[in-house]
């Protein structure tokens, strides 16, 4: 059987809705839900009905049990605390009763699931370190354990050796002799990287764990919480300001015909002849000129001199737009300023800055090797794409990192079929340790592109990286 193992969706039922419509592309046929269905955010009616009739199983999260009564929040945070108070306030008696009922661990077969941790589950401690997650494998003999609660993704790995070891959240399939824990994410609190959705696909019959990740509404989410006045978390705030764009166009146009359809019939706005009335017209006046204005600040906040964001390990990723690129956020890394356009190409590598002022790219020599100068530790984005040939049997990448101390270096290999449309899944994202790898594309992919990204300070030769198809009769294989 299939199954999506989802958690920590905190009265978010926009994200819940996406990731379930995800779910179900997926062919998951049964739903688990680990528990902090509420808390923070401000649809909490709406997500606990879609719960009840969407999630087949459901267990108990710390901030669930606080709303619903069944513990206290003395361990929250003010504003969590805060959150809790207020959707209790919301939910009925009989809401109260169903999150008071439910468990806080459920297993089947070689799987078990908890919100936190299983050693105690209603105490809700978490997992955060390898040494963490021993009294867990302890107290449970399934070789498989889901966990949440941390909103962090990943893997905890013991075996022979007896030395538990955490690994980033990448796909796999279950080995003898070895044991797991997976955090599978968070649904609709997403504190790290960008502002994604994270759950698993869990198929007992292949045993292979799928990590899934879908965008995430932060603007809408932020819209509801302010409609009803609830507090926000102060890097959601960060993470829209990143997120934000100026818009392509300057120019107000009405694109409506001024008809409204109300209970099967057409009706025009107050007026002679169907016409704005002269206080619409001075309304509509104010709206145009406001909106103006913030086009203007907004479009000045981005194409002005403005500071990087992404030395705080937050990192856009590639999107096509027009047959060209523009940085979005990537499922696991959130968004950066904008960059210049990519229209500037070496040995087959097309770059972009956020500053031509205060960065330069000039050769160094060869025709791969680069002299680069940044600014306030600002970001160089380059990008080289290449299609698949007949017999091709892998990908081959070689990337040269920054000196050790000097900057970081981040890079995402995407892939995409004939209708030029991303294939998700494999391989999209490197280790920063993998710096001479050869990898499998997948089914259907007639081209790959890999964006690698500089931050540092100073001047410094960059090498560019090494990215081919090559094939079993190619000298590289």
């Amino acid at each position: 059987m299939r199954y999506a193992i989802i958690s920590d969706i905190h009265a978010n039922a926009a994200a819940l809705r996406a990731v379930l419509t995800d779910a179900q592309d997926c062919g998951a046929e049964r739903i688990i839900c680990l528990g902090d269905v509420l808390g923070y955010g401000p649809e909490p009616v709406e997500t606990l009905e879609l719960v009840y009739k969407r999630v087949h199983i459901c267990l108990a999260g710390n901030h669930d049990d606080a709303i619903c009564g069944r513990n206290d929040a003395s361990d929250f945070t003010a504003f969590a605390a805060t959150a809790a108070a207020k959707q209790s306030l919301m939910l009925s008696d009989k809401a109260k009763a169903w999150l008071q009922s439910l468990p806080y661990v459920w297993g089947k077969g070689e799987f078990a699931c908890a919100h936190g941790e299983f050693s105690n589950p209603s105490g809700f401690f978490y997992i955060e370190n390898p040494e963490d997650a021993l009294p867990s494998w302890t107290a449970r003999k399934e070789k498989l354990l889901f966990v949440g609660h941390t909103h962090e993704p990943g893997i905890f790995v013991i075996g022979q050796s007896g030395v538990p070891r955490k690994h980033a959240p990448v796909d796999f399939q279950l080995e003898a002799g070895k044991r797991y824990i997976v955090n599978v994410g968070s649904v609709g609190y997403p504190r790290s990287g960008s502002c994604r959705s994270c759950y698993v696909i869990w198929d007992d019959r292949t045993r292979v764990v799928t990590f899934r990740t879908l965008p995430f509404d932060l603007e809408g989410y932020r819209e509801k919480m302010n409609g009803r006045g609830l507090e926000e978390a102060p890097w959601i705030g960060r993470r829209q300001k990143e997120r934000e764009r100026p818009a392509l166009r300057s120019e107000d146009l009405e694109f409506g015909s001024g008809e409204h359809i109300s209970h099967g019939k057409t009706s025009r706005p107050a007026g002679q002849d169907g016409k704005p009335s002269p206080k619409s017209r001075f309304a509509l006046v104010a709206v145009v000129a406001a909106a103006v204005i913030a086009i203007a600040g907004i479009a000045c906040h981005f194409f002005g001199k403005s500071r990087s964001t992404w030395r705080d390990g937050e990192t856009p990723s590639p999107h096509r737009v027009g047959g060209d690129v523009a940085m979005a956020s990537s499922p696991l890394q959130g968004a950066a300023p904008s960059l210049c356009e990519f229209k500037k190409h070496v040995d087959g590598w097309s770059y972009a800055v956020e500053s031509e002022a205060d960065q330069s790219v000039s050769s160094d020599g060869k025709p791969s090797l680069l002299k680069v100068t940044n600014n306030d530790r600002r970001r160089i984005v380059f990008r080289k794409e290449i299609a698949f040939r007949d017999g091709d049997l892998k990908v081959h990448v070689k990337v040269k990192v920054l000196p050790k101390g000097m900057g970081t270096t981040r890079y995402e290999l995407s892939y995409f079929d004939g209708k030029d449309v991303a294939i998700r899944g494999a391989n999209e994202f490197l280790d920063s340790r993998s710096k001479n790898v050869k990898l499998l594309p997948p089914k259907g992919a007639v081209r790959a592109q890999l964006t690698v990204e500089y931050a540092f300070s100073g001047t410094t030769s960059i090498e560019l990286p090494y990215f081919t198809a090559v094939s079993k009769l190619d000298p590289e294989e």
